[in-house]
């Protein structure tokens, strides 16, 4: 706790707005051939927390967007199935661009996809990314 509760003048609801792709996730970056430590480290991977960052990914992966894009996924899991709650905005910001879909978790990647088609087809030439 930081103690500046008294600080905070509005709390949104996730119905209000959804967060950026991976808001929340702790990450721990290692050597790729230290296996030694890359073998401690797989242990506290969480298998749910894992598929919700796959899914948020590989949506912003299809978009080819980054941590500038004004993009937003968040990816739950409930008993055995993934939702990914998605939004683009238009360059200009004028224009919103939602989609939502669900399926099972093991499909987390496929959803993802899936989603970032969705959202390019919805917003067509008012979303570009210069690359």
């Amino acid at each position: 706790v930081l103690g500046i509760e008294e600080e905070v003048s509005q709390i949104f609801s996730l119905k209000e707005i959804i967060p950026s792709v991976g808001q929340g996730i702790i990450a721990l970056q290692t050597r790729k051939n230290d296996y030694e430590i890359n073998n401690i480290v797989k242990k506290s991977n969480d298998e749910k927390t894992y598929l919700c960052a796959l899914a948020e990914r590989e949506m912003l992966k299809v978009l080819g967007g980054d941590c500038e894009t004004a993009v937003a996924g968040l990816a739950t899991i409930k008993n055995k199935k993934i939702f990914l709650n998605c939004e683009l905005f238009s360059i200009d910001g004028k224009k919103k661009f939602i989609f939502n879909i669900d399926g099972k978790k093991n499909e987390a990647k496929k959803i993802g996809h899936k989603a970032g088609l969705n959202l390019i087809s919805q917003a067509g030439d008012s979303y570009k990314v210069n690359k």
